[in-house]
């Protein structure tokens, strides 16, 4: 009899914990912020979205003029904020494996991009 309070109490707390994780924990893919990532590039992303929407031929001349205004500057907002992390940061006594870590920040790789596999535990 006690063992199946137990058992039962046990149950009832993984559940109310699962809830909570479930409620509150993000699952999926990340947001992997971008250090270069600005309101430039932001404007220049949601006006190239407005334009791939169109759909029509009229709209193609400007999507291409966009895309390639957008690929030229986010380049040049990369580039910038690397040249600017050499000048600053770098030293020939600095961590290589910082050098490494501002390099995947600066491309938008990190370990935030990985999904949430903790909470596919079946209860």
């Amino acid at each position: 009899m006690l063992e199946d309070t137990t058992i039962r109490a046990w149950k009832e707390l993984k559940k109310v914990v699962m809830e909570a994780a479930t409620s509150s924990i993000p699952r999926g893919r990340r947001y992997s912020p971008k250090i270069w990532w600005n309101k430039r590039a932001e404007e220049l992303a949601k006006k190239w979205k407005q334009l791939k929407a169109k759909h029509n031929p009229e709209a193609k001349a400007e999507f291409n003029a966009v895309s390639r205004q957008s690929v030229k500057e986010i380049c040049e907002m990369r580039r910038d904020t690397w040249r600017s992390y050499v000048s600053d940061e770098l030293n020939p006594r600095t961590n290589p494996s910082l050098v490494f870590k501002m390099m995947n920040s600066i491309d938008g790789r990190g370990k935030s991009n990985h999904p949430a596999t903790h909470l596919a535990i079946a209860y």
